[in-house]
């Protein structure tokens, strides 16, 4: 099944941010959606257009997802058609300030990406 607008709501349904993600206007959505399909897929040589399972790596179709979420929230786009709408804040609560390059893949969609079996260097605890 190719990935669509619809999945990527089906897949917001139970995401953190869901409630969020459907705050955006659906044209605004489908747009970051496709946006996003093309971000990916530029940068992904064996990239297909499937949606995937639990289990399997890589997860474009989430990747994707993720990607279009973060386009939207980050982008200075009113919500909604409107230009009093709040914006999303960082984790200190402040309005994001700096441009962002939509044109970059976010943390989300890389981890979908590489997968989940990072090689992390080995976490090392001393006393002091």
């Amino acid at each position: 099944m190719a990935i669509t607008l619809q999945l990527a709501d089906a897949y917001f349904e139970t995401h953190v941010q869901g409630t969020a993600w459907k705050d955006f206007d659906a044209t605004q959505r489908e747009r970051a959606v496709v946006h996003a399909k093309r971000l990916v897929s530029a940068r992904v040589e064996d990239f297909t257009d499937d949606t995937t399972a639990d289990g399997d790596e890589p997860r474009y179709d989430l990747a994707i997802y993720e990607q279009a979420f973060w386009m939207v929230s980050n982008s200075a786009l009113p919500r909604d058609g409107d230009t009093g709408a709040p914006r999303y804040l960082n984790n200190d609560g402040e309005k994001y300030t700096e441009p962002v390059n939509l044109d970059t893949l976010c943390p989300s969609c890389t981890q979908w990406i590489i997968g989940t079996e990072v090689p992390y260097p080995p976490l090392e605890l001393s006393r002091g």
